[in-house]
């Protein structure tokens, strides 16, 4: 893994951490990740 991609994989690990550990966020917030392809028009 190239070390960009490794820093978003740490973020998005620590954010879903995060949210384990409130039980209000656990069952209640719905986490939506989206990827661009980054070509430009």
């Amino acid at each position: 893994m190239n070390k960009t991609l490794q820093e978003c994989d740490d973020y998005v690990g620590l954010l879903l951490k995060a949210i384990d550990g409130n039980e209000y966020l656990k069952q209640n917030l719905n986490v939506i990740i989206t990827a661009d392809h980054g070509m430009h028009a």
